[in-house]
């Protein structure tokens, strides 16, 4: 559009900040019929309000957390860098790679739905997520720009699914009263695992080739996968062991 690249880069923080503005308008607009009535605990006070599910959450926020640390392997920065070293790509084709592979993702979630319902939550997290890793294992070894981005729009079609899935699955396995705590841990435990991801990718983009982080982070995240199919596959949300009633 002509506009001098540090321009550019202003105007897209700018938007990002102007949509933040408006995600706070939305947010206050909403009644407090949204929030979970907590039943009155005389008992004591705790400082994370979990009972019933304090270890399953422990053990499911640990999960995620590998899953965490391993997605910060593919961070779309350095997604961004190794297609700069590999194929010389330009800012306008990263922009168009990453659009189709963020719509990919979007279009997803609306798969994830049906495909929970039909297979359950925990088989839809798990069984899209492996060949989601497949593609992401191979995109290092494409000879041509236009191959990768095909497996890497591919990978993102499936490796988003289990997004919805997973914070269904979290808010079905607690109880209403836990859902905000247990909700917060895994943020936390998310959110330090993909930190320490940065730190250590940082220290490896001065050892390895870039292309090595797509399989470092695909094999972690088929360890993730295993793990949680065998811990938790036979812990089922109510609406899965009664589908006939209603939907937590």
């Amino acid at each position: 559009m002509g506009i001098g690249v540090l321009d550019a880069y202003r105007l897209t923080l700018l938007a990002y900040g102007v949509c933040g503005l408006g995600l706070v308008v939305l947010f206050a607009c909403l009644s407090p019929a949204v929030e979970v009535a907590a039943p009155h605990d005389p008992g004591r006070k705790r400082w994370v309000p979990l009972h019933r599910s304090r270890g399953l959450v422990a053990r499911f926020a640990s999960l995620l957390a590998l899953n965490s640390f391993a997605a910060g392997f593919v961070v779309q920065a350095f997604v961004a860098y190794w297609f700069y070293v590999r194929f010389d790509a330009d800012a306008a084709t990263l922009g168009l790679i990453f659009f189709l592979t963020n719509t990919a993702g979007a279009l997803s979630y609306l798969a994830a739905a049906r495909s929970a319902s039909r297979f359950g939550l925990i088989n839809t997290m798990v069984f899209t997520h492996l060949p989601s890793n497949v593609l992401l294992m191979l995109v290092p070894v494409m000879r041509t720009l236009e191959l990768a981005a095909a497996i890497l729009v591919m990978r993102h079609a499936l490796s988003q699914m289990d997004r919805p899935a997973r914070e269904s699955y979290t808010m079905a396995i607690v109880a209403p009263d836990e859902r905000t705590a247990a909700a917060s841990l895994i943020s936390i435990a998310t959110d330090a695992a993909a930190a320490f991801a940065l730190g250590v990718v940082g220290i490896m983009a001065q050892l390895v080739t870039p292309g090595a982080f797509f399989v470092v982070a695909g094999l972690l995240r088929c360890a993730y996968n295993g793990a949680l199919f065998g811990l938790f596959r036979h812990i089922r949300p109510p609406e899965e062991v009664h589908p006939t009633g209603s939907a937590g």
